[in-house]
């Protein structure tokens, strides 16, 4: 990518936009919607891009990403002054096909990969949900780009701004029944399907379960700050169904506040590396998890890092004050290629933060990421005296294979090491 690509992008974002500028009162009051749309999108896209602490690389492609995110909307508009997707086109497979025809990201300077990673965030920003088997390297960025665009529409429906609120959709009826079956989806905890959607109450319902596909807790505490689940529901029937499907969101939206309160678990970058080496040499010195015997120094452990391969992952787990507690790390099992799909795990939990459950929260990630980097098997080598380690093992899916009798010396004693193993597809 070059310098100032974002500033580029921009300048032609704007320029693109100006071109469907009309005297047609309707046709520009829409365009400019999305146009104001589009530029805070980028603004909450580029805050939870900084709270995740992406490096500026990251950083830049999250705010190109929302920069982009509805570029298809201005042609959809202007061809059939809606933007009810059912009714004419898929805004997203539109915008795709804007950026592949007019190949301005190669014209910023995006490498492939880099245009991938935006072109699949504005494709799936308006998915009913994300494919689970992914590849990282871009599913973060599509995840920013749907929470970004979520905080910014809800914001609009609350708003007491009539040049900036979402209009009523003229097609759907505007009294104030909602269907029941979305209601139940609600009290389900899932997302609400489109073509449910037969009244105003219902789209504003199949809004409101939007809150089950929130992906960062930046995001939750944001809405939640801005109260915008109490001002989505005043503005519905106040039945005791709409009691009960507030009551649920709230208790859900409490549940994942808690749960996230302390701690956040993502991909680890070169910056976080001071942090896992001083958790590593604690490892190192304490003799439990490992038969190294030299701690390590921050420049190993940025070679370390640099040389791993973008399937082999490191990730952290942090408060939201960006001190991590731990970390993970999927690992080499063997170079060959036919043990491709095996990978060797590590863990290593800071000495004050052990047995809180924390190693629980990063293996269940860690094994996430695995399947989504298409791993079919993970192993792991642990000491034979650590009984608490192979329970945690144990606990999320890891079967013992067998021990290796006297493997390893370490402060001049033989050790015992026991082989464990999790198979991730049937």
């Amino acid at each position: 990518m070059k310098n100032n690509a974002l500033l580029y992008l921009k300048s032609w974002f704007h320029q693109y936009v100006q071109g469907f500028y009309s005297e047609d009162e309707q046709l520009q009051f829409h365009v400019r919607l999305k146009e104001e749309h589009t530029l805070r999108v980028l603004q909450h896209a580029s805050a939870i891009a900084k709270w995740l602490t992406l490096s500026p690389l990251e950083l830049e492609l999250a705010e190109i990403a929302a920069l982009l995110h509805d570029i298809g909307r201005f042609s959809q508009y202007q061809t059939y002054r809606t933007f009810n997707d059912a009714l004419s086109v898929n805004h997203a497979q539109l915008g795709l096909a804007i950026l592949e025809q007019s190949d301005i990201l190669a014209t910023a300077g995006l490498s492939v990969a880099q245009q991938n990673i935006v072109k699949k965030a504005v494709f799936y920003h308006n998915k009913r949900c994300l494919p689970i088997d992914v590849e990282e390297s871009w599913i973060v960025f599509a995840k920013i780009t749907r929470d970004a665009d979520k905080l910014d529409i809800y914001s609009m429906l609350v708003s007491d701004d009539k040049d900036n609120k979402i209009p009523q959709l003229s097609e759907l009826k505007q009294d104030r029944h909602y269907s029941q079956n979305i209601i139940e989806e609600l009290l389900q905890g899932r997302l609400v399907e489109p073509k449910d959607i037969k009244t105003g109450s219902d789209l504003m319902l199949f809004r409101l379960s939007w809150i089950y596909d929130i992906n960062f807790t930046y995001s939750l505490s944001y809405i939640e700050e801005q109260q915008y689940v109490e001002k989505l529901i005043a503005m519905l029937p106040a039945t005791d169904d709409i009691l009960c499907v507030h009551q649920y969101i709230r208790g859900y939206i409490e549940e994942n506040m808690d749960r996230a309160l302390d701690c956040l678990i993502r991909c680890a970058t070169i910056h976080d590396i001071e942090q896992i080496a001083e958790i590593y040499n604690q490892g190192i010195q304490d003799r439990v998890a490992t038969l190294e015997t030299n701690t390590k120094s921050i420049e190993e452990m940025q070679v370390w890092f640099d040389i791993r391969s973008e399937r082999h992952k490191v990730i952290v787990i942090e408060s939201e004050k960006g001190y991590i507690k731990g970390w993970a790390s999927l690992n080499v099992f063997n170079a060959r290629e036919c043990y491709r799909g095996v990978a060797d795990l590590s863990i290593y939990i800071r000495r004050a933060e052990r047995g809180k459950g924390l190693g629980k929260k990063l293996l269940v990630a860690l094994i996430e990421r695995a399947i989504q980097a298409g791993f079919h098997k993970l192993v792991l080598t642990t000491f034979a005296i650590n009984v608490p380690g192979q329970s945690l093992y144990v606990s999320v899916g890891f079967t013992k294979v067998g021990t290796y009798m006297k493997q390893g010396m370490l402060d001049g004693k033989w050790i015992d090491t026991t082989i464990m193993e999790k198979l991730l597809i049937e």
